[in-house]
């Protein structure tokens, strides 16, 4: 049920476009000869690390602190993670600032039981990464590797906290394995939850402090898996549909 050709096509943004040279003279020219877009001789491109290859995922990640800062993330062209911020009861944006790094895919965002706000990526090695702004703080960690459960990463995590601090973040290896990763104080261990996933997941904190996280599977349909407080991991459930992506 993959088309991994589809791929590419995808995200553009993520190939380094060839755009000079040619390899003979034919009608349409675009097929021999190279050009912004798609052409003959260089197809998309050439692969901006594993981005490339992996379907795209959520852009920006926002999220609201407990002053009422709301902030924005969002990868720059240039492959950094930047962050712009709104204070609370203000009409102007702080302004674009970057978070370093160089990252093929997307960030995801969450603001932490105890205030901070945490930003988290995979890196162009497929690792699991994180910063972090503690509160009441106005400077950023550097960034945190989480490492990968012995396969690269690809794709945009989805992150929720339950009451007891605990950080489970979900993340997708390069098979399309899905990953839970459980963060406290910096460390986290990985374990699988099975299945194969063709996007990225989305997870959220339901009643009586249950985990739920959602994925597209490459049946095409919807499934969740729950983790109940003090409980074990249910086992995914189809909730159906044709074609959802």
């Amino acid at each position: 049920g993959s088309y991994p050709s589809s791929y590419p096509y995808l995200h553009p943004g993520s190939f380094y476009a060839v755009t000079s040279g040619s390899n003979g003279t034919c009608s349409p020219a675009y097929l021999c000869t190279a050009g912004s877009g798609y052409n003959g001789p260089a197809g998309a491109g050439t692969p901006d690390a594993a981005a490339g290859f992996s379907v795209a995922g959520a852009r920006p990640a926002a999220v609201t602190g407990t002053d009422g800062t709301t902030w924005a993330f969002v990868r720059g062209t240039g492959g950094s993670i930047e962050e712009d911020s709104l204070p609370s009861g203000s009409s102007t944006w702080s302004g674009f600032s970057s978070l370093g790094g160089n990252w093929p895919a997307y960030p995801a965002a969450i603001t932490g039981n105890s205030g901070s706000i945490w930003v988290l990526a995979v890196s162009a090695s497929g690792d699991l990464s994180y910063a972090d702004l503690p509160s009441g703080s106005t400077t950023w960690s550097s960034w945190g590797d989480l490492g990968n459960p012995g396969h690269p990463l690809i794709g945009t995590p989805a992150v929720v906290q339950d009451s007891s601090g605990m950080f489970h973040i979900f993340v997708r290896d390069d098979t399309g394995v899905l990953y839970e990763d459980r963060m406290e104080n910096g460390s986290g261990t990985f374990s699988s939850l099975g299945g194969i996933s063709q996007d990225d997941p989305a997870a959220v904190l339901a009643g009586s402090n249950t985990v739920y996280v959602l994925e597209v599977g490459w049946t095409t349909q919807m499934y969740y898996d729950k983790l109940p407080s003090g409980g074990s991991w249910s086992g995914w459930t189809s909730l159906g549909g044709d074609a959802l992506g």
